[in-house]
């Protein structure tokens, strides 16, 4: 059993402007001083998360925006179930629950208060 959960937060971000990423997401890249700037960035990591006895795909990148002068971000969460699946239809319905929980705690673990901001001004 599995559910995913793309995210795209839209960052506003003048031309030819840089974004702080850690300003907005909770994951973000660590690189040398010697490169001075950053175009794209991408991670993946994989955990497990013990309420559900399953484990949690996490993506992050950055993406075009279709908004003009923003900059966007993926977070994109998978959080899946390969062993005592439920059988009984409220049993299944309940780890759907549960499932979309996680999601929403993950979710708010990854992401700061100025993203918060951003949902508040839509």
């Amino acid at each position: 059993m599995a559910t995913r959960y793309v995210n795209r937060i839209d960052i506003p971000c003048a031309k030819n402007e840089t974004i702080n990423l850690a300003e907005y997401l909770l994951i973000e890249p660590n690189i040398p001083g010697i490169i001075k700037s950053m175009s794209h960035f991408r991670t993946q990591f994989i955990g497990l998360i013990p309420e559900i006895e399953g484990k949690v795909i996490v993506n992050a990148a950055t993406v075009q925006s279709p908004l003009i002068d923003h900059v966007a971000v993926l977070l994109d969460i998978d959080l899946s179930k390969y062993q005592n699946i439920p059988q009984k239809d409220k049993e299944v319905w309940d780890l759907v629950s549960d499932f979309k929980q996680q999601k929403n705690e993950l979710f708010e673990a990854f992401i700061t208060d100025k993203s918060r901001e951003l949902f508040d001004r839509a």
